[in-house]
């Protein structure tokens, strides 16, 4: 529904998901449930996860809240010790066959290539909604060239993802990518080319939280 209303997909330069989805829903309920008090809103990132992550303050004062992000320092390895401590199984989809290491889209538009190929081989219906949301996308107007200065020309594409190629003058282009050269490309060896059938993941999910069955 979000790109519907958009008219674009969430990107890279354009992470419009988190706001919409995540950040102002919780504004709107903390507003209409504490308009008078002071809030402090717990966040469960890590600065391991990305490098705008470890550039973030473990406190942070916003005009609707303070955020606090009690394990920016933690390690995986800490996490996964407080859910053996306490006794808690981690959610399902970080373990097999998934493996997943974002959760919160299905898939995330940074998923890893063994991600995207483990959903197109056991969620092809989800596969099959993005590819009729891009068909949507398509027929609308507003796909049209502009320029950004830092990147060179970008487009604002109706497909679930991009890729950024050398123009041949030593810059970017981004081109489209459609969730069906998504998957086709997750099914490949590394370099691209050579097809594959398995997941070979070193860092498989029930490996990483010590819960294989052998």
């Amino acid at each position: 529904d979000l790109v519907r209303h958009k008219g674009i997909f969430p990107s890279r330069k354009k992470r419009f998901c988190t706001e919409h989805l995540k950040i102002f829903p919780l504004m709107a309920w903390m507003a209409d449930q504490y308009p008078h008090d002071d809030v402090l809103n717990a966040v469960g990132i890590r600065a391991a996860e990305s490098q705008a992550r470890a550039g973030l303050e473990e406190y942070e004062d916003t005009s609707w809240a303070t955020t606090w992000r009690p394990l920016l320092q933690w390690s995986e390895a800490d996490v996964i010790e407080i859910h053996r401590r306490h006794n808690l199984p981690p959610n399902p989809l970080y373990l097999p066959p998934y493996n997943m290491t974002r959760v919160g889209c299905w898939p995330c538009l940074f998923a890893r290539k063994e991600e995207v190929a483990a959903i197109a081989r056991l969620d092809p219906r989800r596969i099959d909604a993005i590819r009729e949301l891009e068909r949507e996308m398509r027929a609308l107007p507003q796909h049209t060239a502009r320029l950004d200065a830092a990147e060179g020309p970008l487009r604002w594409v109706p497909t679930f993802a991009v890729a950024r190629r050398p123009d041949g003058s030593g810059g970017h282009v981004t081109q489209s990518i459609s969730i069906d050269d998504l998957v086709a490309w997750a099914q490949t060896a590394r370099g691209g080319q050579q097809m594959q059938f398995w997941l070979d993941d070193d860092r498989s999910g029930c490996m990483r939280w010590g819960v294989c069955d052998t």
